[in-house]
């Protein structure tokens, strides 16, 4: 192929993904605002239950604005890094020790639906993913760095090591964070 028809796909491909991006981008907030609902719905059944189960009038306290304009970069809010360890740790042992990237982290999501913020949904500038996902990846890193997850798994494949068990077990039991 001729350098000259490379770039004129590559600049084809360009606009097509900044079409999408466009697309994607109102759904994108779209998802964030109804999880912040959902979020709010949560913490008002949460603190309107006692330990019996049963219904309490909750404090107007646990009351969660959801604020649907745009928020400045430097307000935004994004569930701590430190937050990823113990749910990614959790669902590879919950996988018997090893599984896709993908499995982990839906699970992952699911554990942390409290945590997650409308930014944490924000797709990144690549429009390859949303933020909180590459920031579980690369949380992913830093636990290989510390000897809990196999450095060399093949690709795609999470897992975990005895030192991440050991780590997730004594930081389950004492509640510290990564």
């Amino acid at each position: 192929m001729q350098i000259g028809a490379l770039e004129t796909w590559r600049m084809s491909l360009e606009q097509e993904i900044a079409a999408l991006e466009e697309r994607i981008s109102p759904l994108m907030k779209a998802i964030g605002m109804k999880r912040e609902q959902l979020k709010a719905i949560n913490v008002l059944i949460d603190t309107s239950r006692d330990s019996s189960g049963a219904s309490t009038p909750a404090p107007a306290s646990a009351a969660v604005s959801v604020d649907t304009g745009e928020i400045p970069a430097r307000e935004r809010s994004f569930a701590p890094t430190d937050a990823y360890w113990i749910p990614i740790l959790e669902s590879l042992v919950e996988r018997g020790g090893r599984a896709h990237s993908d499995a982990i982290l839906n699970m992952v999501e699911r554990k942390m639906a409290r945590i997650l913020t409308t930014e944490d949904y924000e797709l990144l500038p690549s429009g390859i993913s949303c933020r909180w996902r590459n920031r579980a990846q690369w949380q992913r890193q830093n636990m290989i760095q510390q000897g809990l997850l196999v450095k060399n798994s093949p690709r795609g494949i999470w897992e975990i090591t005895n030192e991440g068990r050991a780590w997730l077990k004594s930081h389950k039991q004492g509640g510290a964070a990564a």
